[in-house]
């Protein structure tokens, strides 16, 4: 069984019983609102796609600044 967010009538009256108001009033039977949650594509890119995109930028970037080609260019020799 999957577990619940909202809250059913005995779990309501379980705190009404632990948690008493001061002028021992019973409180409003619990209502339940679900939203649709469309966050999960977002969370995965953020999670799975932003470190690899970074971690494939840094790699360019060592191997870009690694080769000395890239750093001290020869200059171009002409053979006659």
């Amino acid at each position: 069984m999957r577990s619940q967010a909202c809250l059913s009538v005995d779990d309501l009256d379980g705190l009404n019983y632990l948690y008493p108001t001061c002028d021992l009033t019973r409180q409003q039977p619990p209502s339940c609102v679900k939203s649709r949650r469309n966050s999960g594509w977002l969370r995965l890119v953020l999670s799975c796609g932003a470190p690899t995109l970074i971690g494939l930028f840094l790699v360019r970037l060592r191997i870009y600044y690694a080769n000395p080609a890239t750093l001290y260019p020869q200059p171009a020799t002409l053979y006659t």
